[in-house]
């Protein structure tokens, strides 16, 4: 069954539907983007930012934020892990959020490992 949200992206025109499958097993259909150009100019800024050393926008910073959280920088571009994972954490933990979106996101952090550690104490005992 086709999820609704991806039925309306397929519908839209944003994405296609790839049906796929393994040895006439059917496997779970793909939805790559219908046109490239938002994604290719996505991964310009990216190299940009990232390897050629352009200063980043709020939007760029954030852009590499969200990639670096999915650890997904050396799948984007090509250039040496290391270097790419070292510029993005530089760029992420920047200026580019304000401050009660920093406070935000350390909230969620805090909230998420004391669930994790309350967890765990009830799992042993």
């Amino acid at each position: 069954m086709l999820d609704p949200l991806m039925a309306g992206l397929v519908h839209d025109g944003a994405l296609r539907l790839e049906e796929r499958a393994f040895l006439g097993i059917p496997r779970s259909p793909r939805y790559p983007a219908a046109d490239r150009t938002r994604r290719d100019a996505a991964v310009a800024r990216l190299r940009a930012v990232l390897v050629d050393g352009a200063a980043p926008t709020q939007d760029d910073a954030a852009l590499v934020a969200l990639v670096r959280a999915v650890k997904a920088e050396d799948k984007l571009l090509d250039a040496p892990r290391r270097e790419l994972r070292d510029r993005s954490k530089v760029i992420a933990e920047g200026e580019w959020a304000g401050e009660a979106v920093r406070r935000a996101i350390a909230d969620v952090h805090a909230a998420v490992a004391a669930a994790a550690g309350a967890g765990a104490v009830a799992a042993s005992s």
